[in-house]
């Protein structure tokens, strides 16, 4: 899943906007074509676009990125020993075939999801789920894990599909979806484009009437569509598109907070860069500020740590900075005053700005290193390769799952069984540190806990933080008024506001 996160962060997602006479249209480009709208089975970042029109979570996360707010449940509440969430369900909530929203529907849904996904983090920790009366639901923990309800929250996480739906068409459910969702399917052609229509039950009133979500022929076509006024809005527009579109005086920005952090993992298994002098010094040989400016134009923010700044409170904590004549030192006090040869595995579709590539090689020869730069055109092989004796250095990213508590974001990148951790990072603190974390209620604590995580990550430096990539939103500002869009990048469509 992270391949396609990370992949589009970088890339372009478009979205189009035009009004036909028979009510107000949105569409919106695809950098791929859904497999499937089964959140069981479909967890890439362009099928929760979709899908996040059509079927709805417990929770939602208001724009503080810090408060939880009902959904499709009205109220909730938590045992004393944090392992009991009892929820109750919001009454008289349809699903699009007519049927109604239950606890036991909600149920059997989850579960189905959790058998399904196995291999999902969040999913492992609940122990059972069950419904205790017509709109009562309850999920029990393994452990205490005070995140949870933010994990609710997420398009990550636990969506109510109807069981009607599952019974009739079962495993093909991904091309029949069925939620509770402000719009529901209408039309699905293969490899060119999926529409979707309000649901005129869903709770509130639909601002627009339809979405077709399309496969346009390619990036470039999409950007000429807009010039010429065919396209409305563009989501996720690359630094090197901002200047080129401001020339046509219709285009507004709506920026959102970045979610992400981009980075250059070391392969900790690996000599020489299993040695912490070894890393510090490519770490302080890297400009990333001068990079970040050449490279993404105002498109992202230069990293501190290895946390994006939607969570608050780790600004202080700094990786260190630029300083070419420390790390000279470092590499000739380490033995190496010939210089060094690394290799450099790079996931193309992610990273092709060849520039980018450069600048890091550039940097890093001033101090004796010489890079050998593999290119991949597939992530399964690209992931495998990471954990060759060949691999040094990698260039990769994440972005959050879970918004509210930076805990799943630590966890995935740096706990020795994350399956994110393509470092290998392992250190026996951090992993008690952020396992203990997850079971302290108070939160002050739990932050101070993170705190320390955060510090001795960057004294042993697994890796050199880049940058935090900002999600432009591009659109015609004579024909949209605005934009709401949520913590998770997912514009909210039936709040989206038009002119007349």
């Amino acid at each position: 899943m992270k391949k396609c996160i990370v992949s589009l962060i970088i890339s372009l997602l478009l979205i189009s906007c035009s009004f036909f006479e028979n009510g107000k249209e949105i569409t919106q480009g695809l950098y791929f074509f859904p497999d499937g709208l089964d959140p069981a089975k479909n967890a890439e970042f362009f099928e929760y676009q979709i899908f996040s029109q059509i079927y709805e979570p417990l929770l939602t996360l208001d724009d503080d990125y810090q408060t939880l707010l009902p959904c499709l449940a009205g109220t909730w509440s938590v045992s004393e020993d944090n392992l009991t969430y009892t929820f109750q369900l919001t009454p008289d909530v349809l699903f699009h075939d007519g049927s109604m929203l239950t606890a036991e529907a909600a149920e059997i849904s989850f579960i189905r999801q959790i058998q399904l996904r196995p291999e999902y983090p969040l999913f492992n920790i609940i122990d059972t789920i069950r419904s205790v009366g017509p709109l009562t639901l309850q999920i029990e923990l393994k452990y205490p894990y005070l995140p949870f309800l933010y994990s609710l929250a997420s398009p990550h996480g636990l969506l109510v599909i109807s069981q009607k739906a599952l019974e009739q068409f079962g495993d093909a459910v991904g091309k029949h979806p069925v939620g509770t969702g402000p719009f529901y399917l209408d039309k699905w052609q293969e490899k060119k484009y999926i529409t979707l229509r309000a649901f005129s039950e869903y709770r509130e009133k639909s601002t627009i009437d339809k979405i077709t979500f399309i496969l346009p022929d390619s990036t470039s076509q999409s950007e000429v569509l807009f010039k010429n006024g065919d396209l409305d809005l563009l989501y996720m527009v690359a630094g090197y598109w901002l200047d080129r579109l401001k020339w046509l005086g219709k285009v507004e920005y709506f920026v959102q907070k970045p979610l992400n952090t981009m980075y250059l993992g070391f392969n900790l298994n690996n000599d020489p860069v299993n040695k912490i002098a070894i890393r510090k010094a490519i770490l302080i040989a890297i400009d990333i500020k001068k990079s970040v400016l050449i490279t993404n134009r105002g498109n992202a923010l230069p990293a501190e740590g290895p946390l994006p700044p939607i969570f608050r409170g780790f600004d202080d904590l700094k990786q260190e900075r630029y300083n070419p004549e420390v790390s000279l030192k470092l590499l000739r006090d380490a033995g190496y005053n010939n210089g060094l040869f690394l290799n450099l595995y790079v996931f193309f579709p992610t990273f092709s700005r060849q520039i980018k590539i450069e600048i890091l090689k550039s940097q890093l020869a001033k101090i004796g290193i010489t890079l050998n730069t593999r290119f991949f055109n597939e992530w399964e092989i690209f992931a495998d390769a990471l954990g060759n004796k060949e691999c040094h250095l990698f260039l990769d990213g994440y972005s959050s799952e879970l918004i509210g508590d930076p805990g799943n974001f630590l966890y995935a990148l740096f706990h020795s069984k994350s399956p994110y951790n393509r470092v290998n990072y392992y250190n026996k603190k951090t992993d008690y540190l952020l396992e203990q974390a997850f079971q302290e209620a108070d939160e002050q604590k739990r932050h101070r806990i993170y705190r320390s995580i955060v510090k001795i990550i960057l004294e042993d430096t697994p890796a050199v933080y880049d940058l935090h990539v900002k999600s432009h939103f591009a659109y015609n500002s004579k024909k949209i008024k605005s934009l709401v869009v949520n913590p998770y990048d997912f514009i909210y469509f039936h709040r989206l506001e038009t002119y007349e």
